[in-house]
């Protein structure tokens, strides 16, 4: 019973790390990245949604946050590799003017 009480925190503690509302998700990048996902003209970010009600917008495929923007592609999945590496805070920010999730600034925050 113990280590079944032990489990139940530390998963509650870990969901609760990532969150994701309105237009944003920030959190540690390991709990806001689920997968990476990149396509010919874009790259996609899985994020740890639980009720898409929570954001301002639509996810792809019920899933996915995208990144349209070619030109930043490179950097962006440069950034987020090495937030995932690095183990660091993240917050992910969504276009208010798209209907769909569509990542309009990603910035790494500093260590706590």
């Amino acid at each position: 019973m113990r280590k079944l009480i032990v489990a139940l925190l530390f998963f509650i503690g870990f969901s609760a790390q990532a969150q994701c509302q309105g237009l944003s998700c920030s959190g540690q990048a390991s709990d806001i990245i689920h997968s990476l996902r990149l396509e010919s003209k874009q790259l996609l970010v899985a994020l740890p949604v639980q009720d898409s009600r929570q954001l301002n917008c639509l996810l792809v495929e019920q899933k996915f946050a995208q990144l349209q923007d070619s030109a930043m592609l490179p950097q962006a999945h440069a950034l987020l590799l090495t937030a995932l590496m690095n183990q660091q805070q993240i917050r992910l920010e969504f276009d208010p003017q798209n209907p769909e999730c569509t990542i309009s600034a990603i910035e790494l925050l500093p260590r706590r």
